[in-house]
């Protein structure tokens, strides 16, 4: 396993103020332990401002990375990289900071879902204002097989008091840029935040560390 690299370019303009940290987009094989966590704590921060509907997939998030910062307090030099700790922690017969990255990166896979869908209908003639729909998509395709039926009933409460699209973007577009050079800077950054989680994916499958049961 190579040594980490923290990344080093600006985060996208429209989201920086808010994800202040980037994902890490280099080196993806030595994640930085801390860079992600801030990176994730940022997309917190993010899905606070979009009310409600969130607050669940919030106090989750909120939860593992917290549980995955203690298990880097533990041993700072050794869990430097993310790979590195979860590895350390399966071979002492734990599973506390896997079992959390293993759901931090499932709600980062629901929000960067949810963005794609975003993109998508922003480039349609006729763009959708209710966004329920797409957050149900967004579900469907990440989170869904993971929860039982009372999680899923939850989800379908929730998702109908899901922000505008006129709301979402309010949030996003800070700096009330053209929407043409948003979607593009949107884009940018959740290719980046993609490849992070893809590499995860594929260091879970690889080391038998995938759960697949629901909850």
């Amino acid at each position: 396993m190579t040594s980490c690299e923290d990344a080093t370019e600006t985060n996208s303009e429209t989201l920086n103020s808010i994800i202040r940290v980037p994902f890490p987009h280099t080196n993806l094989e030595s994640i930085d332990t801390l860079t992600f966590l801030e990176a994730a704590r940022g997309v917190v921060d993010l899905i606070e401002k979009f009310g409600k509907v969130f607050k669940p997939v919030k106090y989750d998030m909120n939860g593992n990375i917290e549980k995955l910062n203690r298990k880097y307090q533990e041993d700072p030099i050794n869990h430097t990289c993310l790979q590195t700790m979860i590895l350390h922690e399966r071979d002492q017969g734990k599973d506390v900071a896997t079992d959390a990255l293993m759901w931090l990166r499932r709600a980062l896979q629901f929000f960067h879902k949810f963005i794609e869908c975003l993109i998508e209908d922003s480039q349609k003639e006729e763009k959708s204002e209710n966004l329920s729909k797409l957050l149900k998509v967004a579900y469907a395709d990440t989170l869904q097989r993971y929860h039982g039926w009372m999680a899923q009933r939850l989800f379908n409460l929730l998702s109908r008091m899901c922000p505008a699209r006129t709301q979402i973007f309010n949030v996003i577009n800070h700096q009330n840029i053209e929407e043409s050079i948003l979607l593009e800077d949107m884009t940018a950054f959740n290719d980046k935040l993609n490849k992070c989680l893809q590499e995860l994916v594929n260091f879970y499958d690889v080391n038998g560390l995938e759960n697949q049961a629901a909850v």
